[in-house]
């Protein structure tokens, strides 16, 4: 499992770790409904993921802690 940095923007920035086998299993177990709807685009620039949540269109950048 590695570890990941989930930023919430609509915490103001709220950054939490999170160990998990990938990006998508990093968000299903960050967010707190049971069932995963996003959008997942990579910055290989910066190494950051950009996530979307569809269902409340909130933004979270995701990177290796």
């Amino acid at each position: 499992m590695r570890e990941f940095t989930i930023k919430d923007f609509e915490l103001g920035g709220k950054k939490t770790k999170v160990k998990a086998q990938g990006i998508a299993e990093a968000m299903l177990e960050y967010l707190p409904w049971p069932s995963l709807e996003v959008k997942i685009y990579w910055q290989p620039s910066t190494g950051v993921y950009e996530v979307t949540d569809l269902k409340t269109d909130f933004r979270y950048d995701v990177f290796s802690a």
